[in-house]
């Protein structure tokens, strides 16, 4: 598929390329603030995309009329549905497929549905219709597969960065920390902060720090169900982060 190339497609359009029309009524903007690198899909997508913040799509699916949008979250895109006939639902999650499937438990279908399908980035003419959005560093990343970030990262994103050092942190949970407020009441936009509070003698920090990775909800579901995590990571983050002042 060739980017960037004939005339450009504005909204409202239909795609027919699925067996139940998705119709593309507003194509919004590229997001290109904080986190902007997550405001792009993975690269093992069909096809390697930017998720343009206000993007609105409609599709009739299980008897009911459903609006699709994409949402600016605190550290990434939101993706809204909205059922438009029959009881207000409305679903959303961080990705196109999450809130998807919760409209499919909704029903009891017993099947799986493709986000990106149904939400009409699986269809070319979606895409050039986006590349239409795009400057030409984001042109590149799209045909590269890779990301297009902001010129300037802010703190939570640089401690992000910082955090994903850590033995066993992947990015859900190095998210979590930047943007908590439950450890010490202000966020920690570098490990050095987080150290300096979890190692002040006689605050109880270490063990509020232990609780706060074993059970926290600002942590990943996954990441909190895992054995390892339990049993191994969380002992050595306490020795990297709290050191000898554990209490």
């Amino acid at each position: 598929m060739e980017l960037g190339t004939g005339p450009e497609i504005e909204a409202p359009f239909t795609l027919r390329s699925i067996g139940k029309c998705v119709t593309v009524w507003d194509l919004g903007c590229i997001h290109r603030a904080a986190w902007a690198d997550r405001y792009w899909s993975s690269p093992g997508c069909l096809y390697h995309h930017a998720y343009p913040v206000g993007y609105r799509a409609s599709k009739t699916v299980f008897g009911r009329e459903y609006e699709m949008s994409i949402g600016l979250g605190e550290a990434g895109p939101v993706f809204k549905i909205r059922a438009l006939s029959g009881p207000g639902q409305e679903f959303e999650g961080p990705t196109p497929t999450q809130p998807w499937t919760a409209v499919c438990l909704a029903h009891r279908t017993g099947q799986r549905i493709s986000g990106p399908q149904y939400f009409g980035f699986s269809d070319a003419l979606t895409q050039r219709a986006i590349a239409g959005l795009y400057d030409a560093r984001e042109l590149a990343a799209a045909l590269k597969e890779g990301t297009a970030r902001a010129e300037e990262l802010c703190g939570e994103e640089r401690a992000v960065r910082e955090f994903v050092g850590l033995p066993g942190v992947g990015r859900g949970v190095a998210t979590s920390l930047a943007l908590t407020e439950a450890l010490g009441g202000r966020r920690h936009t570098c490990l050095r902060s987080l150290r300096a509070w979890a190692r002040q003698e006689g605050t109880g920090h270490a063990q509020q720090l232990e609780d706060w990775l074993r059970t926290s909800s600002e942590l990943p579901g996954s990441t909190l169900r895992w054995p390892a995590w339990q049993l191994r990571i969380v002992p050595g983050l306490m020795r990297d982060i709290a050191g000898a002042h554990r209490s």
